[in-house]
């Protein structure tokens, strides 16, 4: 009986698999020209698809610490995977204007003024005045606001899972933020996006909200089954 629904998992969730990952590819070569809410579609889907055939897999075997290294080694390649996204959505995403390897020191001083800001909420409150005078559409804010906060939560759940020091609270905290801070500096130095304080600060209040989100008991339970025992609960208190 396992036998026949791991095969029906299998055929039903491979094609998935690869039609998505093959589309995240097209679309990070700038080949297939996506936005970045179809992208996010894509990455559920392939997260999803991949890790629930991984998940099938690994449940045959018998050993729970084999069991154990195989979901972790899962999990090492979907947050490669989710880094590599994460990179050319705020690096070299097209459809966001975003262009790599155009610097010059020319050009230089002209992207600096309009496209950094270094003052926190300005950016924030820039979008919610441009809402209120009708210039700028709910859809936009929430995309912009919203995007912001969603981008690194997965890191909530892949870092404590991969580095048990990341399940304290503050240990993740500072370690979200070198990555976003990370992220920004690239954009500054590369002259592609906007880098913005704000940036830093919707990336890390969204990553710690889903982080005490995965807190609650019943969920916690729910995630240890799912990956076999490697995400546990242990109190954060720092």
């Amino acid at each position: 009986m396992y036998k026949r629904t791991y095969q029906r998992v299998t055929w039903l969730l491979l094609p998935a698999v690869a039609v998505s990952g093959f589309l995240l590819l097209l679309s990070a070569a700038g080949v297939f020209m996506a936005a970045h809410i179809p992208k996010f579609v894509l990455f559920l889907i392939f997260n999803i698809c991949s890790y629930t055939l991984s998940y099938f897999h690994i449940s045959r075997i018998a050993d729970s610490e084999k069991r154990q290294n195989r979901i972790k080694a899962c999990l090492t390649v979907l947050c490669f995977i989710y880094l590599l996204i994460l990179l050319d959505f705020t690096l070299a995403d097209i459809s966001l204007g975003r262009t790599l390897f155009r610097w010059n020191l020319r050009d230089y001083s002209e992207f600096f003024r309009p496209n950094t800001n270094l003052i926190p909420f300005a950016t924030i409150r820039l979008f919610l005045r441009a809402y209120r005078q009708g210039t700028l559409s709910v859809l936009s804010v929430v995309e912009n606001l919203l995007g912001n906060g969603i981008a690194f939560m997965p890191l909530a759940f892949y870092l404590p899972c991969l580095h048990p020091k990341c399940r304290r609270r503050l240990r993740l905290f500072f370690t979200i933020l070198f990555f976003s801070l990370g992220i920004e500096l690239l954009q500054f130095l590369l002259m592609t996006g906007s880098p913005d304080v704000d940036d830093v600060l919707l990336n890390v209040l969204g990553a710690l909200f889903l982080f005490e989100i995965l807190q609650n008991p019943t969920i916690t339970k729910g995630l240890s089954k799912l990956t076999f025992g490697v995400w546990n609960h242990f109190e954060n208190q720092d």
